[in-house]
């Protein structure tokens, strides 16, 4: 195997690991602490249940349906027998919350961790800039000629270079 493959092999098996913490359900589930994992299998899972893809559901304005479906999908990673009815009783319990300010438990709050979560995971195509990533780049000094060109390097698989002034 390539250093190549062993990487993309590693990389693989880190995706299927990661997961997001989920407490929003919590105080209706006796405290119980749940995961939202977006792979490929949650991402397949919302497109049956609803017939749209994810970057369908982020132009349309919030509906219950998506809200339901996209919840069950990344909750099943650890739960494969959670229906999606039960989280749609789970989504209207934190609704419906009357212990909570009017307005902080919506639809649009709900969707908006779950999608945070997809992106950070990399479901869509979006992940977010690793925090070391951007301290490194913002590290480098343009005016500095003596600087390692970052950029550069990730994309070269030469070791790096120092520029002469």
């Amino acid at each position: 195997m390539s250093v190549r493959q062993n990487q993309l092999a590693v990389n693989r098996r880190k995706a299927r690991r990661m997961t997001t913490p989920f407490k929003e359900f919590s105080p209706y589930e006796e405290g119980r602490n749940r995961s939202l994992r977006f792979d490929v299998n949650a991402l397949a899972d919302f497109e049956q249940e609803t017939g749209m893809g994810f970057a369908q559901l982020m132009k349309q304005k919030a509906i219950f349906a998506s809200a339901r479906a996209m919840l069950w999908a990344g909750l099943k990673h650890e739960d494969r027998g959670i229906s999606i009815d039960y989280v749609g009783d789970l989504l209207g319990e934190y609704i419906t919350d009357e212990d909570v300010p009017p307005g902080e438990h919506t639809i649009d709050t709900i969707l908006m961790v779950a999608f945070e979560a997809a992106i950070e995971q990399g479901a869509l195509g979006l992940k977010k800039k690793d925090d070391a990533e951007a301290q490194t780049a913002a590290a480098v000094d343009e005016t500095d000629p003596t600087a390692i060109d970052v950029k550069a390097t990730e994309s070269d698989p030469t070791p790096p270079h120092r520029q002469l002034p």
